[in-house]
């Protein structure tokens, strides 16, 4: 799914453990924001490698117009929340329902299917899944 100039971004738990040579079959640039699993000297060793792009607490960016705040953790608040922004974080393992805004986009939830999910699907997602979905 993923091709070799495409831009990753991971939110976070990216590797249990200290050998990061497996990142070496991942497709694309991809950006680390943090989880609670991610040691610093593991992400250390992964960028060294060349496997990751970089590494951050949390990432904000606009994408085809909408702004976008990503993270490992799922909060109330974040930057530009009341200004339209969607948080996508991980974290839950499906065990935090989308809300209007913010999203989990965890491997494991259903609408993963373990794979990754393109950021054009989340506001789509979000209308299918939220809580606008029950209505």
């Amino acid at each position: 799914m993923v091709q070799n100039d495409d831009h990753v971004i991971h939110v976070g738990d990216l590797i249990l453990g200290s050998d990061v040579s497996i990142l070496a079959e991942l497709n694309g640039h991809i950006h680390v924001c943090t989880g609670n699993h991610d040691t610093h000297s593991t992400m250390n060793k992964a960028l060294r490698a060349g496997y990751i792009a970089s590494v951050q607490s949390y990432m904000g960016c606009y994408i085809s117009g909408k702004m976008y705040h990503f993270q490992h953790f799922p909060t109330d608040e974040w930057p530009y929340k009341n200004k339209g922004a969607i948080l996508v974080h991980g974290h839950m393992h499906n065990r935090h329902p989308p809300t209007e805004n913010s999203i989990d986009v965890g491997v494991d939830t259903p609408w993963a299917n373990f794979a990754p999910i393109f950021v054009e699907r989340i506001p789509s997602l979000l209308q299918k899944y939220g809580p606008k979905a029950s209505q």
